[in-house]
Order: structure tokens, then C-alpha cells, then sequence
């Protein structure tokens, strides 16, 4: 084991280190001595008489020991070096602790698949065929034909376990060097087989957090679905009546108001409601007119008097229902009743108790309220967008989280001088009554919508060179996932690319779940990829390299 660890990448890379460490300590040394320097002269003197010299010197720098100069770079060589040193052995036990971890799960599982098939199995399949043979003699019961076949299918079912299909063989010191065959490494020492459905075989990227963790931390997942999304134009208007559900009462008679039921601008009124009751002379006199003629035709509507005088009747607004009671009893009526054609509230009101009425008279307008218009601005650049029939959502301020939807019902083909906008007319439903005509409201128009993938809004983490959602993957594991964003609207975004439909994103904690992978990406590179020793700073988590796509 040691021999074959000694030539591992990581082991020589910090044994060079050391090595380098332990050189530069030498270099502080040689700098401990002082400067030694050796001179030597020769002379002539050409007088006569004059004898020839030769002098010799030796030079010392002084002082001659530095100690406090040379002795600080000895000591901080010297603690590099340990430094690198503790490194490498560092580096040795973990390498050699993920060895034999690897190998001792490598022997434990050889022996337990010899154990199945060797031992357990074939003792099980003896077992259940003695006892089908008892059983077809009439010696053993049919639950004990049953207990032991069950015995053979779990041995079977716990084999198939141990002999699960191989995703691929690791690297012993480098699991992140993968074969899809087995083979050794340059040290000799066996790739590692990295098993489907393993409890011990880790995503290659991602982040792997235990589900308890995940439920305290308030991860919440929610599914990528298809959507209407389109260019979202945001505006304001004023809710505003249904002109096209406006009526009018006005009588075809003139007369006196004898009794007003409704008398205000504002109250609600029901369709067939008595609204008011008018003496009418000539309304009157019509009536007797026709009670005249039936009793001169014997009974009768044939004869051409009768006929006109029913006629008068109807021209003069008097209902068929009325017609047919005043036939039946006789009796011309005094007070005509006014009858409400639609259900609504009373938006104008002309008339007062005891007070003149004639065919100019408009005695009310009733507007129903079942349906209202919101009127909004939109500005010239976002017309070619905008169609007739595209979607609208609107939302009050008095109603916090309340939407209601609708459409695009008509433009107008006029511009607004002043503020170089064309008025826009919504149309929504108001089955409550709380679209009331005059309140403000913030509407949203989904111009040129089409069906495509969303998710909410939150669930996008927006790093300001790309975008990302952490897409979960099952069993506790997340990987973040480059997306490519279309239109946004009502807290909504449209995916162009990076997701299917179906998958599941984070929506809440997805922040911490993603610095979480990138602080382990990080840490993976610096270590050469070799995660399998690194455990995340959050407890219960296992990292590899994230920022994948996913098609």
C-alpha cells in the first residue's frame, strides 16, 4: 500500500513542495556566514637600491555574525518547510484512509455475492424443492411450499441487489478518473465498481442534502408546467359601466306618478320589479276603448275594432301579460305599472313622486353590472403587439391577491393628444359586484400569448451573467441548471431552454442550496476533483462540480 501511494499525483505534488521547502532552508543557511575577501600585491621600485615589495590581505564583512537578519530567514525557511511537511502527511493518511475504505467496501461485497452463491442460495433452492416434493407425496403443507419459495425469491431479489448494473469503475485515489471497463492504475491498484441505485454512489455534480435537512431548512419544490405567457403590458385604468348593458325606461304615454317604489340614483332593482305606477288619461281611455270593442264584437277579437283598439294598447307600451288580464276581468286599470326590463342598479332617475311624465321623459337608466369595462391607456410602440381577444389580468388594491381575468375587447381608433396614448376597453366578468365603475386598477396584458414552460419567478436565480434554478432531482439531491429565460408576468417566467416539462425546482431556499454547490465546486477544483473525502459545510451534505445543463 505505501509503495503504490508513493507515486499518487497528489502525494508527489506535496512530497515537491516539501522537497522545495527543505532547498530554501539550505539557501537561508549558506546566507548565515559573513563575507570573506582575499587580497595579494606585488610592487617594483626602480630607484637604486630600492628593494621589491609583495603584500597579502584578508578582508572580513563586519559584523562578522548578523544574527538577527540571518537567523529570521533560517527560522521562517524552517517553518515552511514543517508546513509543507505536515501537508504531505496530511495528504498521505487521507489518501491512505479513502483506500482502504474503498477496498475494504470492495472485499465486503465480493464476499457477501460469494456468500449468496455459494451458500444461501443453493441451500434455499435445495430447501424448496424437498419441500415441493413432500408436498406432491402428502407429506408437508402448501404454506410450507410458499414460505420456502419465498425464501429462494428474497435470496434471489438480495443477489440482484449485489449484482446491480454497473455505472462505471472509479479510480481508488481519484474517483473522479472513471473506466467504463475494469482496469488498474498506474500503481497497480484496482478500479472501484460504482453502482446504479447505490446508496454510496454520489451524483458526479449536484448537491446531496439529507431530507430531514432539506425539510428544516423550508426547501419547497414546485413543477415546471405549461402556462400562457406572453409580452406582459402593464397599465392602469378606471373600471367603467357596459354601455351595451344599459337600459332605459321610458314611457310611451304622459301621465302623473302616483307611486314611486324606487327613488335614488344608485339602488338595485331586479328584472320584473315594479319601479313606479302612473294615471295616464290616455292610457286610460285606450283601455276602455278596447273593453268597449270586445263587448261589441260578442266575445270576440275578430272584427277590425277590437283589433285596433289591442293595437293602441300595444303602441301605447301596455305589456301582453296586462293586455290578457284586462280582457279577463273587465276593468280598466287606474295606475298603469312600470315594469324593470334587466336587473341592476338605477344609474340616472327623472322622476318624482306626484310628478308630470310624457314620451320625453326618461324616467330611469338601469345598468347592469354582471359584466364592466376597464378602460386603460396603452401607448402607440405597444400596439403592434396588442389583439383584439388577447388576455387580461387585473388586480385592485383593495383586494390584495384577488385576480380577475378577462379580455381585450375593442381599441379605439382615436390617440389621445395630450398623452399620445390610445384608450384600450377590457371587459371582464363581475358575478360579486366588487368591480365597481369609478375604482382605479393596475391591469396586466398578456399580448401575443402562447402556451409554454414556467416556473414562479422566485424559483430563478438571477447571478447577473447567467440564470439558475436548482432543479431537484430525488432522494435529497439538487443540481443547479443554467436556464434561458422568455417573457415574465404575474410572477411567472417563461423557460426557453434548460428544463422539461414535469421537472421540479426549488422555490424557497434555493439561495443557500446554490452558494452551497458553487463554495463545493470550488473546493473540488483546488483539490483536483477528488470530492470524495470533502464533506459539505452544511451537515448532511455531499458536493460535487455544479452548474450543469439540462436538457
Amino acid at each position: 500500500m505505501e509503495v503504490r501511494l508513493s507515486g499518487q499525483p497528489l502525494l508527489r505534488a506535496a512530497q515537491a513542495q516539501t522537497r522545495a521547502a527543505q532547498l530554501g532552508v539550505q539557501v537561508a543557511k549558506t546566507g548565515y556566514w559573513p563575507d570573506v575577501t582575499v587580497s595579494v600585491g606585488y610592487g617594483q621600485d626602480f630607484h637604486p637600491g630600492s628593494p621589491n615589495w609583495l603584500s597579502a590581505g584578508v578582508n572580513l564583512s563586519l559584523p562578522l555574525f548578523p544574527g538577527d537578519r540571518q537567523d529570521q530567514d533560517v527560522a521562517a525557511a524552517q517553518a515552511k518547510a514543517q508546513q509543507a511537511q505536515y501537508r504531505y502527511d496530511d495528504q498521505h493518511l487521507a489518501l491512505a484512509q479513502q483506500a482502504r475504505a474503498a477496498f475494504a467496501r470492495y472485499e465486503s461485497y465480493k464476499i457477501q455475492l460469494q456468500r449468496m452463491d455459494r451458500q444461501l442460495l443453493p441451500t434455499a433452492r435445495n430447501a424448496f424443492s424437498a419441500t415441493l416434493a413432500a408436498y406432491s407425496a402428502g407429506r408437508a403443507g402448501l404454506d410450507a411450499v410458499l414460505r420456502t419459495q419465498k425464501d429462494v425469491l428474497d435470496y434471489a431479489l438480495t443477489r440482484l441487489q449485489y449484482r446491480r448494473d454497473i455505472l462505471y469503475w472509479a479510480a481508488p485515489m481519484d474517483p473522479k478518473i472513471h473506466s467504463d471497463h475494469p482496469m488498474k492504475d498506474s500503481m497497480g491498484m484496482a478500479y472501484i465498481p460504482v453502482y446504479a441505485s447505490s446508496p454510496n454512489a454520489k451524483k458526479e455534480s449536484g448537491l446531496s442534502i439529507d431530507p430531514r435537512l432539506a425539510q428544516n431548512l423550508g426547501v419547497r419544490l414546485v413543477a415546471v408546467q405549461h402556462r400562457q405567457m406572453g409580452h406582459a403590458i402593464h397599465t392602469v385604468g378606471t373600471v367603467a359601466v357596459d354601455e351595451n348593458r344599459v337600459y332605459s325606461v321610458t314611457p310611451r304615454f304622459s301621465g302623473w306618478v302616483t307611486r314611486l317604489n324606487v327613488r335614488a340614483v344608485g339602488d338595485p332593482v331586479q328584472r320584473g320589479q315594479v319601479l313606479a305606477e302612473i294615471y295616464s288619461p290616455e292610457l286610460y281611455s285606450a283601455q276602455q276603448e278596447y273593453l268597449i270593442a270586445r263587448r261589441q264584437g260578442g266575445g270576440t277579437e275578430g272584427p277590425a275594432l277590437l283589433a285596433a283598439a289591442r293595437a293602441r294598447l300595444r303602441l301605447l307600451g301596455m305589456p301582453e301579460n296586462q293586455i290578457a288580464a284586462l280582457a279577463r276581468h273587465g276593468t280598466a286599470e287606474r295606475n298603469v305599472t312600470v315594469i324593470a326590463p334587466t336587473s341592476g342598479v338605477v344609474e340616472t332617475l327623472h322622476a318624482r313622486q306626484g310628478g308630470y311624465v310624457s314620451p320625453q321623459t326618461n324616467l330611469y337608466e338601469i345598468a347592469n353590472l354582471d359584466r364592466v369595462w376597464v378602460n386603460v391607456a396603452l401607448y402607440s410602440h405597444q400596439l403592434p403587439w396588442v389583439r383584439i381577444g388577447n388576455p387580461v389580468r387585473l388586480h385592485l388594491p383593495a383586494y390584495p391577491g384577488k385576480t380577475w381575468v378577462g379580455r381585450l375587447s375593442f381599441l379605439y381608433p382615436t390617440l389621445d393628444p395630450k398623452s399620445r396614448t390610445v384608450t384600450a376597453r377590457l371587459s371582464f366578468p363581475n358575478p360579486g359586484g366588487n368591480l365597481r365603475p369609478g375604482t382605479y386598477a393596475d391591469a396586466t396584458v398578456l399580448a401575443s400569448p402562447e402556451e409554454t414552460l414556467a416556473v414562479p419567478s422566485s424559483a430563478v436565480l438571477r447571478t447577473g451573467q447567467r440564470d439558475y434554478v436548482m432543479l431537484g432531482e430525488g432522494q435529497g439531491h439538487f443540481l443547479p441548471v443554467q436556464v434561458a429565460l422568455g417573457v415574465e408576468a404575474d410572477g411567472w417566467v417563461a423557460i426557453d431552454k434548460g428544463l422539461k416539462a414535469g421537472d421540479r425546482v426549488v422555490e424557497s431556499a434555493q439561495f443557500l442550496l446554490y452558494s452551497e454547490s458553487q463554495f463545493q465546486s470550488v473546493k473540488a477544483r483546488m483539490l483536483g476533483g477528488n470530492t470524495a473525502s470533502t464533506k459539505s459545510a452544511m451537515t448532511g451534505m455531499d458536493m460535487g462540480p455544479g452548474g450543469q445543463s439540462h436538457d
